[in-house]
């Protein structure tokens, strides 16, 4: 079921895709995608294949649970609720936000139309822009690309598919972003982003609001599923079309870019991060497609993210995305 704001998001894109230069389409078998009302997305290829999204698959495997064993959804309902809030509209509230600061971003990366205003979505895409976004190459930017692969295209081919779209995949420049704890400068390359936003504030029970914190930098645990998605695009992309022909290079990075109306959290995920995380992915595609059981659970694979033991270099070793800002 498509919504209203999917389709008049989908006819901006239609309209600011005929303006770019920067076009890269790939071959790729897709079709169409259906969304059910559950939330579940299905993609079709042309040749009639069907699969499941990245976001369905990982719902799967997904462990929304906290240290005590509750639901954190629910958890948060609850304390909403005695706030004398409605959770649900709450949601519903974000998911509009979410959706028109996406489209915000994209008619800026597409168009060059900074947004100006009051609104969350104008503040949420502004933080987003001028954090990271108005330092990319603006030859060369992508939104909102779907993706579908077989794994049969593998050196070892193996019989799953996964479908799914990225929000971005951009160029940026030599020197222009640094990771925040060693000053290491990123060098030229290209990259998947996804955006993630989030609300500033939160209302406190006696009135007031309190400044929410954008997560931490120190653990893999809230970044873990956006990890897996940005290995998927980045696989998908170097190894399943002409990308990597055409541009010269395959794509060697990403960048998890969360906001909120105050600030932003840059994570970047270096080639080895990807492929590590490509790794697990194919082992919870294996166990999905019913072709390997999968042997840790997520909150396992979560712990081993954030460190594991180096048995070819001795110690540990991290697979925390770095937080990085631009060169100032």
């Amino acid at each position: 079921m498509v919504t209203r704001i999917e389709a008049d998001l989908a006819a901006l894109r239609f309209v600011l895709m005929a303006k770019k230069l920067f076009e890269y389409r790939p071959f790729i078998e897709y079709a169409g995608e259906i969304t059910e009302e559950s939330g579940k997305r299905q993609y079709t290829s042309k040749c009639g294949l069907s699969c499941a999204s990245t976001t369905t698959v990982l719902s799967q495997y997904e462990d929304l649970t906290n240290d005590k064993g509750e639901d954190i959804l629910e958890v948060w309902g609850n304390k909403m609720r005695k706030l004398g809030q409605d959770p649900d509209l709450i949601s519903q509230e974000s998911a509009r936000v979410g959706t028109a600061a996406h489209a915000l971003i994209e008619s800026y990366l597409i168009d060059g139309v900074y947004p100006l205003g009051s609104l969350v979505e104008q503040k949420l895409a502004c933080t987003a822009i001028d954090n990271f976004y108005s330092h990319v190459d603006p030859e060369y930017a992508q939104v909102e690309q779907p993706l579908f692969f077989h794994g049969n295209i593998q050196k070892n081919p193996e019989n799953f598919m996964l479908a799914g779209r990225y929000d971005n995949l951009v160029k940026i420049p030599d020197n222009t972003f640094k990771t925040v704890k060693t000053g290491e400068i990123i060098s030229e390359k290209f990259v998947i982003c996804d955006l993630k936003t989030k609300r500033s504030y939160e209302k406190l029970k006696k009135g007031g609001v309190k400044l929410k914190s954008l997560g931490r930098s120190d653990n893999v645990d809230f970044m873990f599923k956006n990890c897996l998605q940005a290995s998927f695009y980045a696989a998908a992309l170097t190894l399943g079309t002409d990308f990597k022909e055409r541009y010269g290079a395959g794509i060697t990075g990403a960048v998890l870019v969360y906001v909120n109306e105050e600030r932003s959290k840059l994570a970047y995920l270096s080639h080895s991060d990807l492929n590590y995380y490509w790794r697990i992915f194919k082992d919870i595609l294996r166990d999905f497609y019913g072709i390997k059981p999968l042997e840790r659970n997520w909150k396992q694979m979560i712990s081993d993210a954030n460190w594991r033991p180096d048995y070819v270099n001795g110690g540990y070793t991290s697979n925390i995305p770095k937080e990085i800002e631009s060169i100032k």
